[in-house]
């Protein structure tokens, strides 16, 4: 159902925002990772985000569409 898709997208949003806020900085802190390693995540993970985003409010729009 729309509803639910769009549930569970909002859970992957905030498992994401979980990744990259919180374990993303942890690797950082504990020195698994370079900060050139951590860098080039960052940038993956905002266009990761935006992606996300678009597809939420584009799935919102085909459903208003359908009407």
């Amino acid at each position: 159902h729309y509803l639910d898709r769009i549930k569970f997208y909002y859970n992957s949003r905030g498992s994401y925002n979980e990744f990259r806020i919180h374990w993303l900085e942890l690797l950082m802190e504990r020195n698994k990772i370079s900060q050139e390693e951590f860098n080039e995540v960052v940038l993956i993970c905002d266009k990761f985000q935006l992606k996300l985003n678009n597809f939420i409010a584009s799935t919102y729009r085909s459903k208003s569409n359908d009407h």
